[in-house]
C-alpha cells in the first residue's frame, strides 16, 4: 500500500553488465528502499576494436531494451515523483550509444543520460558518503567495479569532499573478454589478466590514496557477489551491506575460480549463474584495486551509483 506520507523517487542504472532500478522513500530526510530489481542484460557484450570503432551489438541492445521495459513497467506501479536513468561505460564508449538512447526515448519514453566516468565516480562516492554505515567515518576510498570500467574515489565522507577521482578502463566484462576467454582459463591467462589490471591502475592513477585511517569501500555486483560467496552463499543485502571482505579470502577465491569451468562456478552458493563467466575477472580487478590502495580488506556497499543519483538529485 502506497501511503500519502511517502515521497517516492527512482533511478535506473544502465551498466555494461546489468541494469538496475531502485525506488526509495526520501520523505523526512530518510532514504528507505521500497523496491529494487536487477537484470543481467550484458549490454557491453561483444564490444571490441579501437575506441572509435566500439559498437553495441544488436542482440545485447535488444536484450537490454527488453529489460528496461520490464524495469519501467515495475517502477510505474509505484507512481514515483521522478525517475532518473543514467548510462555508464558501455554507452559512453560505443559509437552507437546515442542510437540506444534515442530508441529508449522512442520506445519507452525513457530519457537515458550518458554520464562521464568522472561523474560516475562522483555519484558512486556520494552513495557511500551519505550512507549511514560510512557517513561519519572520515577518510574513505570508494572502488566501484563495473563491467567496463572501475571508478576510484578518495575523499572525506562526513563532508562529501572528494580529493581525487579516477575512472579506469577496466572492468569484469572487459577483462574477461580480453584475457579470460577459455574455459577454464589457463594459469598463464590469469597471470596476464592480473598484470593487465594492475597496469591499468598504475597508468591511470598518479599515486595511491595516502590518507591516514583510510577506509576502503567497494560498490557494485562483483563486491556483493564475492561477499555472498564468502559468507556461505547468503544473498541477503542487509547481511552483505557493511560486511568486510578480507584480501586473503579474495585471493583464495581467485585461485579457486581460476581452476573451475564456468558451469562449475555457476553451481557455487551465492553466485548468480549469469555472473559465473565474469566473476573471476571481477575478482582480479578487485584484488588489483586493493593492492593499489594498500588495503587488506574492503567494506561492501550494496547501494551503488543509483543511490548516488537519488541523493544528488532528490535529497537536500
Amino acid at each position: 500500500m502506497i501511503t500519502a506520507s511517502r515521497q517516492l523517487f527512482g533511478c535506473i542504472d544502465v551498466g555494461t553488465n546489468s541494469i538496475k532500478v531502485v525506488i526509495a522513500d526520501l520523505a523526512d530526510g530518510k532514504a528507505e528502499p521500497v523496491f529494487e530489481m536487477s537484470i543481467g542484460s550484458r549490454l557491453g557484450e561483444g564490444m571490441s576494436g579501437q575506441q572509435e570503432q566500439r559498437q553495441l551489438q544488436p542482440i545485447p541492445m535488444e536484450r537490454t531494451m527488453d529489460g528496461l521495459e520490464e524495469l519501467c513497467r515495475a517502477a510505474s506501479e509505484f507512481h514515483v515523483e521522478s525517475l532518473s536513468c543514467v548510462g555508464t561505460s558501455a554507452l559512453r564508449e560505443a559509437s552507437n550509444g546515442p542510437v540506444f538512447v534515442e530508441e529508449a526515448l522512442r520506445r519507452l519514453n525513457l530519457k537515458v543520460e550518458i554520464i562521464s566516468g568522472q561523474e560516475e565516480a562522483r555519484l558512486s562516492f556520494l552513495a557511500v558518503s551519505r550512507d549511514p554505515v560510512w557517513r561519519h567515518h572520515g577518510n574513505v576510498c570508494v572502488i566501484d567495479v563495473g563491467g567496463g570500467s572501475t571508478e576510484v574515489i578518495s575523499g572525506v565522507a562526513a563532508s562529501n569532499s572528494i580529493r581525487s577521482r579516477t575512472s579506469i578502463r577496466i572492468g569484469a566484462v572487459r577483462l574477461t573478454e580480453q584475457y579470460l576467454n577459455s574455459d577454464p582459463p589457463s594459469p598463464a591467462a590469469v597471470c596476464r589478466a592480473t598484470e593487465a589490471a594492475r597496469t591499468e591502475f598504475l597508468n591511470a592513477m598518479a599515486q595511491p590514496p595516502a590518507e591516514e585511517d583510510l577506509l576502503v569501500v567497494g560498490v557494485g555486483g562483483t563486491f556483493s557477489t564475492l561477499a555472498a560467496m564468502t559468507i556461505g552463499g547468503i544473498k541477503d543485502s542487509a547481511r552483505i551491506h557493511g560486511y568486510n571482505l578480507c584480501a586473503d579470502d579474495l585471493r583464495s577465491w581467485i585461485n579457486r575460480l581460476g581452476d573451475m569451468t564456468v558451469s562449475d562456478r555457476a553451481a557455487l552458493a551465492g553466485l548468480d549463474p549469469k555472473r559465473a563467466d565474469i566473476i573471476l575477472g571481477g575478482a582480479i580487478v578487485v584484488d588489483s584495486a586493493l593492492s593499489f590502495a594498500g588495503s587488506d580488506r574492503v567494506g561492501i556497499c550494496t547501494r551503488g551509483l543509483r543511490w548516488g543519483v537519488l541523493y544528488d538529485r532528490y535529497c537536500s
